[in-house]
Order: structure tokens, then sequence, then C-alpha cells
């Protein structure tokens, strides 16, 4: 698990990438803010009756040092008016004659119920009159700290010390009495100052605890509210960054994580950008359903996750389709770890009742090589994906510049073919097709060409695979469909006779079209006769689905129209399924019969196709032939049909027109010779 900061909003926020998924979670704190406040609270209180304390011994102090200060100007203003001088004082005070009145002022003074005002001597530790009265108060005592306060000639102030008479800890404020030899010493205990003040203590350390109480609710719900919103901010940052289904990242997170890599290129970081698509991922979906669909894009998810070890980032780009980020650049290493991936991909999978083992092809994009940002190299990879489909999947390839000019060259067929189509550029040709039995011509192949102005004439073979997978393909082929109807009833009127029309029909028009209802509207809007429209299929649409396409054959034979494989034997059609479909026509591949000749194989084959054809009561034709042997060798070998170079290449209609009255013209001058 590896720590990573990402700011947001403008809050620093340490997050941890999680080895499964790459999935950032927000760190929590290790020790929780309601722990920090409610301590915070405790000390405050213990710091608020400090303070509290403190004040109240302070005032305890001013008090003392206030009723010593009072009660020593009252007692020598007694003292002055009742005796001459100093002595007689003393002496009046020790025989009793002012003990009485002395007692009922120090009365007066509230000391609390354990509080003392004693009158001592300064020159020895003797106390003259204690209130309240104690045995033997007229006794002297050790010397105690007031004693060495006066001593050091300190006349007035306060301290805490323990009573010699009775041992009560108190707080002591003291004053000599004037010109007198008496020291006026008031006591107050701290359980009577502290009492006085207990309830101001209760009710101020009441009020702060509310109003502390406040303050941590308010924190807390502040608290509270500002996780919630980083909790908003950070299910928004994980929308924002990972796939919904998968949990894996997405492309946006993918691109920060590129740019991040290239940016630390310079720093000796290698970076391959691997791009996996999921092989024939429509077909599962479609007949599992989408439940179990996302459930095995789920768990490849996971066994990509698995594999981290060996790249730095899995992502899913979009459907099926995922990203892998890895630290390298050397080629046998790449190949290694993708081989491997593919292994862990295609283990089997339990779904729906059905054991899986899923494949996918690869593309592979190197940086700086192959692209400098992200852009770059996801384009580079996905045009290596397109090559490793067309591999064969279940592959891998490397992206190289000849690949780049092929997708570049694609793009401009595929917009130059709409507009072609658009504009009416593209042109039907018709290669004839003869009766080898009788040498007559019985019909016609047609043919799209397209004559660029920039780019010359462009093979079916180019252009066809643009015009499906861009779409095009359906209203090509309904224009297409309608042409040749309305060309074979022309050859009709032209007194060609009854010559049939076939033509290729694509895959997309078995499973986006609407066949059945087009072939039907063409022959009833041409006139056509149903028998004499002959749709050519491959062995590929056979076996894609072969329930659908089985209900649109049989609903084109309800129609009377003719069926037939083309280029059989470069497939894998079953001898059950040419049973089931019930086509009327093979159509051996030109490779083989160009090969007969020379390959036993290629003849074994073109004799295997015949024979097959025959025992199933189907006709056979033959294409590409370019000799008077090979159309010999098919004669043998017992060919229906063939079509080709020998007789004709494909022309244009009214080229074909006047091929047909030249075959017409000859035949009647070979019989007016006969």
């Amino acid at each position: 698990m590896t720590e990573q900061a990402l700011s947001d909003g403008g809050d620093r926020i340490t997050c941890l990438l999680t080895p499964d998924t790459g999935r950032e979670v927000v760190a929590p704190p290790v020790v929780k803010l309601q722990v920090w406040l409610w301590l915070g609270m405790a000390l405050a209180i213990v710091a608020l009756l400090g303070v509290l304390l403190g004040l109240l011994y302070q005032q305890a102090q001013r008090q003392a040092r206030s009723d010593v200060s009072n009660l020593s100007l009252v007692l020598e203003a007694r003292l002055s008016s009742s005796f001459r001088d100093t002595h007689a004082a003393l002496h009046g005070i020790a025989t009793g004659q002012s003990l009485e009145k002395l007692q009922d002022i120090f009365r007066q003074v509230d000391v609390g119920a354990h509080g003392v005002i004693t009158l001592r001597r300064t020159e020895s530790p003797q106390v003259v009159l204690r209130v309240p009265k104690v045995d033997n108060h007229m006794a002297s005592y050790p010397p105690d700290a007031i004693d060495r306060r006066l001593s050091e000639g300190i006349q007035e102030g306060t301290l805490i010390s323990r009573s010699r008479v009775d041992g009560v800890k108190r707080l002591y404020g003291f004053k000599k009495v004037g010109e007198f030899p008496l020291v006026l010493v008031i006591g107050l205990a701290a359980e009577d100052y502290l009492l006085s003040w207990k309830y101001t203590v209760i009710a101020s350390s009441a009020v702060c605890s509310v109003l502390y109480l406040l303050i941590i609710g308010l924190t807390l719900r502040l608290q509270a509210n500002r996780i919630r919103r980083q909790q908003i901010l950070d299910e928004l940052r994980d929308s924002a960054f990972h796939d919904e289904l998968t949990g894996l990242p997405n492309r946006r997170y993918l691109l920060e994580r590129v740019n991040q890599a290239i940016n630390q290129c310079g720093r000796g970081q290698r970076l391959t950008l691997l791009y996996f698509d999921v092989d024939n991922f429509k077909t599962i979906n479609d007949s599992l359903g989408h439940v179990a669909g996302d459930t095995i894009l789920q768990r490849l998810a996971q066994r990509l996750a698995a594999v981290k070890p060996l790249v730095d980032t899995v992502a899913r780009l979009s459907g099926d389709e995922f990203l892998v980020l890895v630290d390298d650049d050397d080629r046998v290493r790449l190949a290694q770890r993708v081989e491997h991936i593919l292994q862990v991909m295609q283990q089997p999978l339990e779904q729906a009742g059905y054991t899986l083992s899923i494949s996918a092809s690869v593309g592979i994009a190197v940086h700086p090589a192959h692209g400098h940002d992200f852009g770059s190299l996801l384009k580079a990879a996905d045009t290596a994906l397109t090559q490793a489909k067309r591999n064969g999947r279940n592959t891998w390839v490397f992206y190289e510049a000849a690949m780049g000019e092929r997708e570049l060259r694609f793009l401009y067929v595929q917009t130059e073919l709409r507009q072609a189509f658009e504009q009416n550029e593209l042109q039907v040709f018709y290669q004839p097709q003869i009766d080898l039995g009788t040498g007559t011509v019985i019909g016609a192949e047609a043919l799209l060409r397209w004559s660029h102005p920039g780019l010359g004439s462009i093979a079916p073979g180019e252009f066809v695979p643009v015009a499906e997978s861009s779409g095009l393909i359906l209203p090509i082929s309904r224009w297409l469909l309608s042409k040749v109807c309305h060309q074979a009833v022309a050859w009709q009127t032209a007194g060609f006779g009854e010559l049939s029309v076939a033509m290729n029909c694509s895959a997309v028009q078995f499973r986006q079209g609407d066949l059945v209802n087009e072939v039907r509207r063409s022959l009833h809007e041409s006139g056509l006769k149903p028998h004499l429209l002959e749709l050519e299929l491959t062995e590929s649409i056979l076996i894609e689905d072969s329930e659908g396409v089985l209900e649109t054959i049989q609903g084109l034979k309800a129609l009377g129209v003719r069926m037939s494989i083309d280029d059989f034997g470069t497939g894998y059609s079953s001898m059950a399924y040419l049973k089931r479909l019930a086509v009327d026509k093979l159509k051996i591949d030109q490779s083989f019969v160009r090969g007969m000749l020379s390959n036993p194989q290629d003849a074994a084959i073109v004799q295997a196709v015949i024979t097959l054809g025959h025992s199933f009561d189907m006709k056979v034709i033959a294409e590409g032939v370019e000799s008077f042997d090979l159309l010999d060798a098919l004669v043998v070998r017992g060919c229906d049909e063939a079509q080709g170079y020998y007789y004709a290449k494909a022309v244009s209609p009214s080229d074909f027109a006047v091929y047909m009255e030249d075959r017409i013209a000859s035949s009647f001058a070979a019989e007016q010779w006969v």
C-alpha cells in the first residue's frame, strides 16, 4: 500500500492507494477530535478552579489586611484614650481593666467560625488577648512566623501559618498597634473564606462548563459538517476517477497517472500502455444477458487487479476495454507480462451454468517511441489493438508506424466512401456465369466498383470492411439490391432472357438489417421473379448466429429467392448445418480453382466440394476460371457452372449488354453455319 498526497479544494488530503483496485481511501486521524475536546474541557475546568482559588486567596488576604488595619486603628485609639503611656496600657490590659471591652470590640469583627483575633506582645511570644478565648491564652509559646517577621522589622503583612495554640492552619494578617508594644493578629481559616465563596465558585464553574459544552458541541458540529463535506468530496472524486461497475480507476484517473509518469520519465521512469479488448464479448453479453455480462466484467477486473505486482495501474476504459500501465519498455519482458495476463484472463470462469474461457486482444504502445502524451499513446495502442484483432484475436501486437498510416487511410476511405455513395459515384459491374453443360450464359454476379478521383480504383476488399465498420453497408446494400433487381428486369426487356443475378450479403445485414422485407420490397418494385435473385452468404455468417441466420434464410426461401454459400471451403461450415440451411448452390473459392492443376490438394478439395454439393442436391459453381485447362478440369469433375476471365471479366451494364449481344450473335451465326 502506497501513500499519495492529493490536493482538493485547497486542503491537503493524505490518501492510501489500495493494491486491489488502486482506489484511494482517505486515512482516518489517529486521535479523534472528541478526545482532545473533552481533555481540553477537563484542563480548562481545572485551570478555572485554580484561578478562582487564587482569586479567593487574594480576596482573603485583602480582607485580613483590611480587618487587621481597621481593628488596629480602633485598638490604638482606645488604648490612647484610656492610658497615659504604653506601659500603663500594658498594665491595664494585664490587670484586666480593659480586657472585657477589648473582647467586645474583637467579637464585632467577622472572622468566621474558625477564625481568631489575638493581641500579642512584640518583645516576647506572649498572647495578651485571644478571641475566641482558650485556656492559658496568656501563656508564652515558642516564636512563630509572625515573631520572626517582627524581629526582622516588618510591622504588618499577611502569611499562612499553623497556629501554635490550636494547631489550625490559617491565613494571618498582622499589624503593630501604633507605638504600643503590641501586635494585632487576625487569622482566617481556609474553610471559612472558601465557604463564603463556594456558591460563587459553583455558579462560575457551572456557567463555564455550560459555555464550554456549547463550544464543544458547536465545534463537533462544525467538524462533523467538515467531515461530511470531505466525505462528499471524496465520493465525488471517487466517482469521477473510478469506474462504478468494476471499481477500477477510469480513463480520467489514468490520464492523470500517465501525465505524472511522463513527467517522471526524465528521471528514469519508463512507460508502456497496454490496451485490452475482450474478444467476442458482445456475443457473450447478448447470449447470457447484460447482468451476467456485468458480472463477467467485474470478475475480469478482479483478475486484472490481481496482477498489479506486474503492472503499475489497471483501469477500465469503457465497455469491455481495459487499459494497463506498465513501468517498463523492454519488449521481451512486456511480451512475457502480457502472455501471463492473458493466461490469467483465460482461466475457466463459471457464469450462468456455463464454463467460459475469456480471451482478449492487446495493443501495445511504448513511450516516447509511439507517443509523447496520453492521447497519442492511446491512439497508437488502439491502432495496434485493431491489428491484433485482424491477426485472429487472443494475441498482442506492438504498434508500428505503418499501422498508423493504414488507420489514416482507413479514416480517409471512410470519409470519401460516404461522400461517394451520397454523390452516386459507386458502380455495379457484372461478371457472366456460364452453364458448363450448355455453354450458355445463365446469369451474372453483381460486383461493386469504386473509382476514386485521387486514389484511383479501390478494391472491394478494402472499402467493404470500411462500409461495414461505419454502418454504411446497410444503405449501400439496399441500393445495390434495388439496382441489381431492376437490371435483371432490364436484361429481360432487352431480350437477353431470364438471367439470374447474384449479389453478396454482408453479415451486418443479418445482424442489424431487415433483409427479408428489403428483398420483398425490391422484388415488388422491380417486378423481378424471386428465383432469378441469388443471395451469396459467407461461411462466417453461418457460424456467427446459427438460429438467427436460419430464420432469415427460411424467410428468404419462402419468398422464392435462391441462396448460395460463397467461397465454400475457406470457413467452418458443418455438414449438419448445410442440411438445415438447404441452400441452392455452393461456390468454390478461386484459390482452390487456380491451384487445382498444380496442387493435388487443391484438386482434391475441388472434387470434394463438387461431390458434397451434389450429395445435398446443390448446384456447384467455380470462380476464377482463367484458362481452358481449368475449365476442362472442372467439366471432368462434374462442376455445374463457372465464371472467370476465361469467359469475361466483370464489366459495366452497358458492356455486359454488348457481351450478351455478341454471344447471341455468335450463337446465331453458329446455328446458321450448321
